[in-house]
């Protein structure tokens, strides 16, 4: 006899009726310990995506660089600030 669901019958040797045996907790365990290690691999997945950097485009490169330049300018001393041509020696 083939298995047509979650049950399965078979035919002892001692008697002609079949009995009747039901899935194991075991394998419905399996079943959710494979959804779940399916989902944690997706979250793995997703976290080393995340790691990586995304590519910047050119504007934002440039707005970027204003802003590093502009920190540096404003964290010099008062004297760094000024150009070289009107320090007077």
């Amino acid at each position: 006899m083939r298995p047509q669901s979650l049950e399965t019958a078979s035919i002892s040797s001692g008697s002609s009726s079949p009995t009747r045996h039901s899935v194991s907790p075991t394998q419905r365990s399996v079943r959710e310990d494979s959804t779940t290690s399916w989902k944690s691999s997706i979250r793995r997945i997703v976290s080393v995506l995340n790691l990586v950097p995304k590519e910047k485009s050119s504007f934002e490169k440039q707005q970027e660089r204003k802003l590093r330049e502009v920190d540096m300018y404003m964290n010099r001393p008062q004297i760094c600030r000024l150009p070289l041509k009107s320090l007077t020696s």
